[in-house]
Formats: structure tokens, C-alpha cells, sequence
């Protein structure tokens, strides 16, 4: 008899990149989805997939070996469905619930097993894949220390699935991501409710009803449903001294102003900026539209000299750049050419033929911080190319301010950067409003006669 698989499932379209990368061959994936965007029903869809195409074992993981029994043999989907029902009983040669295990008949099994369970229980499995589910949560000794280098040996495919832990101290799922992005040859993919649409185009998790339906607090929205890795338990999150601008940043995710807002190449784009030495220099890039304020970029890096910051900014080839905004202190002398830093990087700036930069004014420490939080409640912020920004701004603490004596940290420079700027930024409507002309002169001001300008 021959099966065509899947059976009666078919990923949703958010989910299609990932199985296309597994199907032709991809070795490791990482998928950040929001709760309820189908990860386990894709996680048991591929693995049968694989143990089809190839006979060997593979092991589907869940942070405890209690939880992988109760979700394969009990657990259900959302339209009650269970999840071995996914693998045609035609398939099935055998199932043992004592081994949580299924022989297929071709010989392949699947085999759920859970992290926690002592080191020794895992090893020796000779696994060709393996579906992580909820790593974020899972006992990461395990996979480093057994199923990586398993799976390395067997040349053998892994797929991480998951959202946020709630713990401040498992960071593993945090770290795996990061490295994710940065590496080619890895998968990577992360979705909010946002991001995750059905087969007919509608959102799989509606906003609004987060709002008025769910019992659950800000932190618990955050983490499962827009994948903040930040939002940490709630008494975590208020005693944590990173957390200045955590109701902020969680309010703007909620309402959708962090997220995917690319370069509009309609408008120019203004930078502003901390000038480190010792210490960081941060850059944020923001274009001005007519009703909205957008943070499309942001950039840091320390012991770098304005040419390269310059330069860094040519690299951003399709940005045309209208003002670049230094911080009111570089208008400070030099003890020994009486030059002002400002005045040097002017020069190096009309070398490199950029415009020369603007230096801001000069604000008192509150008056920054709370005008940045009110700018966070308006602007809105591309969250992949502004990653590290929005991460200071989630650690920033005023007990991390600069003192005598102390050098400022990545933190304070990212927010001082951020808050000159929401000192600063307008949308072109409060620009046109602030310079508006009047249209007619008031009754009491005199015209000039053409004919006799002086009124002779």
C-alpha cells in the first residue's frame, strides 16, 4: 500500500519556510512561535516525515519524561484532535505506551522522551533527529552533553521548538536564538501573534481578545503570545533594576508599534547619537513621516573613530541622511588645541562628504528619562534591526547612571542616545505647526507700497 504523507494536515503559510528548509535537507532549525501557533502538531508531522524517509530512531523531547507520555498519549489539539493521529494507523506497526514509543513499518521508531530524566537513561539512543519541544524550558545539559553530539555523529537533524521561558534564569533559549540569527547555515524564525496566520488569511490568536478574555498579566501576554524573551515572571520583572521602561516597551509591543517597520525610502533619515571613547557610541536612526515618528536602525560599537561611525553609516546605502545629531557635550574645548570635539568631527564629517553634524541641547537627566517614555507610548521601532537597542532600553536602570570616577555602561549609553533624540524628534506635522507662516498678516501691521517702499 502506498501513503502519501502528511495526511489531512498541511502546515500553515507562516510554517511553510520551515518545512521546505527541513525537507530539503536542513540540519538545525529554531522556531520562536507564539503559544497556540501549531509547533507540536508541526514537530510530530515532521518527525514521522523523517522516520518515513529514512529508517532509524528519533526522539521527540519535552522537558519532562511525565510530560511527553501525558502529550502524545493523552494530549490533544485545539479541535480536540489527538497528535498520534497524525501518523496513519496503516504506518503504525507497533505502539507501546510503557516505552512511550511508536515502530513504524518500516522499521523507524519514535521515541518521546523527556530532558530531566538522569543522563545515563538518554545516552546510547543512536538518534538520527530529534524535535525539541519547549527547549527554552528543558534541562540544556542534556542536549549539549548528549543529543548534539548524538546527532553530530549520526549527521542527523534537530528542531527547536518554543517560546520564552519564564524563569530569569534559563537562558539557554535566549542564547540559542542569538546564535540562530548569526549563523547561515541555521534556521531561524520568530513569530508573534503578529506574524501567524490560518489557511484563510485570519490571525490564529486575535489581540483583542488577549485583552478582554484573558486572565493572564502583561508578562505572561509578553512571553507567550509576543515571545518576549524580557518578560520574566512578574514579581521578577518589578524587582528586577533593568525593567525602567518595561511597561513601556510591553504597551508598544501590545500595540503592534514594535515589529516590522523597514527604511521608507520617501523620507531622509536623521541619526543621533552618544559619543563614547572608553565608553559606547550608540546610534539610533529615525525617520520622520508626516503623523508617525519611525526608529528603523540602531548601532553601537566602542574605541572607534567618527570615520568609521561615518562610514558605518554609508554602509547603509539606500538611507539619505538629512541631519546627524551629537550629544550638547562634545561642544566642549580640548586643553591643548582649544579645538572642540564637535568642530574635529565636523571636519572629518566634510571630508567624507556627509553634512556637518548639529549638536543638541543641552537637558537634565528627568527630563530625558521621562520624555522617553512618553516617546515610547508614540514611535515605533523595527524590532530585528533595533534588537539591541530595545534590549538596553528593557536593562536600563537609573542606578546605572554614570558617577565620578565610573565609566557608563552599554546600558546608560544606548538610553542617553535614545532620550536626546525623543528630546528632539517631531513628526513633519509638529514641525510644520511649530514653523507655521500665517497665511495673511494681522490688520495692524502696515504693507509696503511698491511704489513708495518707504512710505513717503
Amino acid at each position: 500500500m502506498i501513503f502519501k504523507f502528511p495526511t489531512s494536515w498541511k502546515p500553515y503559510p507562516f510554517q511553510v519556510p520551515l518545512w521546505n528548509y527541513l525537507l530539503g535537507g536542513g540540519k538545525r532549525a529554531v522556531a520562536v512561535w507564539h503559544r497556540r501557533a501549531g509547533k507540536d502538531v508541526l514537530g510530530i508531522n515532521w518527525i514521522t516525515a523523517a522516520a518515513l524517509r529514512e529508517v532509524g530512531i528519533y526522539w521527540y523531547v519535552y522537558p519532562t519524561y511525565t510530560q511527553a507520555r501525558i502529550s502524545v498519549w493523552d494530549g490533544l489539539t485545539l479541535d480536540g484532535r489527538t497528535y498520534l493521529s497524525f501518523i496513519p494507523e496503516g504506518l503504525i506497526k507497533e505502539k507501546s505506551k510503557g516505552s512511550s514509543s511508536i515502530t513504524l513499518t518500516n522499521g523507524s521508531i519514535i521515541q518521546f522522551v523527556g530532558s530531566d530524566r538522569h543522563e545515563d537513561n538518554l545516552r546510547g539512543g543512536g538518534a538520527r533527529g530529534a524535535v525539541l519541544s519547549e527547549y527554552s524550558i528543558q534541562n540544556p545539559k542534556a542536549m549539549t552533553s548528549i543529543i548534539e553530539p548524538m546527532l553530530i555523529r549520526a549527521k542527523g537533524w534537530a528542531l527547536y521548538l518554543y517560546t520564552p521561558s519564564s524563569k530569569v534564569e534559563e537562558t539557554h533559549g535566549k542564547e540559542l536564538y542569538d546564535k540562530a540569527k548569526r549563523t547561515k547555515h541555521m534556521f531561524c524564525d520568530f513569530r508573534t501573534i503578529n506574524d501567524t496566520t490560518d489557511h484563510n488569511g485570519e490571525p490564529l490568536v486575535l489581540e483583542e481578545s488577549l485583552k478582554k478574555e484573558s486572565s493572564m498579566d502583561e508578562e505572561q501576554i509578553q512571553r507567550e503570545f509576543y515571545c518576549n524573551f524580557k518578560a520574566y515572571k512578574h514579581a521578577l520583572v518589578r524587582e528586577r533594576a533593568g525593567n525602567f521602561f518595561a511597561h513601556e516597551l510591553s504597551v508598544a509591543r501590545i500595540a503592534g508599534r514594535v515589529g516590522f517597520f523597514p527604511h521608507d525610502a520617501a523620507y531622509p533619515v536623521d541619526t543621533y547619537w552618544d559619543i563614547g571613547v572608553v565608553d559606547f557610541t550608540t546610534i539610533w536612526f529615525v525617520q520622520e513621516k508626516p503623523n508617525e515618528i519611525v526608529i528603523i536602525d540602531f548601532y553601537y560599537n566602542r574605541g572607534k573613530t567618527i570615520d568609521f561611525y561615518l562610514n558605518v553609516l554609508r554602509s547603509r546605502g539606500n538611507y539619505h541622511f538629512a541631519k546627524n545629531v551629537l550629544p550638547h557635550d562634545m561642544n566642549r574645548r580640548d586643553i591643548i588645541s582649544a579645538d572642540t570635539r564637535w568642530t574635529k568631527a565636523n571636519e572629518i564629517a566634510d571630508k567624507l562628504c556627509f553634512p556637518p553634524f548639529i549638536l543638541g541641547s543641552k537637558y537634565t537627566v528627568v527630563e530625558r528619562l521621562e520624555e522617553a517614555r512618553k516617546f515610547l507610548a508614540k514611535c515605533r521601532i523595527d524590532e530585528k534591526r533595533c534588537f539591541r537597542g530595545l534590549e538596553g532600553l528593557a536593562d536600563y536602570s537609573p542606578a546605572k547612571r554614570k558617577r565620578p570616577g565610573s565609566h557608563s555602561s552599554l546600558e546608560t549609553d544606548i538610553v542617553d542616545s535614545f532620550s536626546y533624540m525623543a528630546m528632539q524628534v517631531k513628526t513633519r506635522e509638529e514641525r510644520r505647526q511649530e514653523y507655521k507662516v500665517f497665511d495673511t498678516f494681522p490688520s495692524n501691521l502696515k504693507t509696503i507700497d511698491d511704489s513708495n517702499p518707504f512710505n513717503f
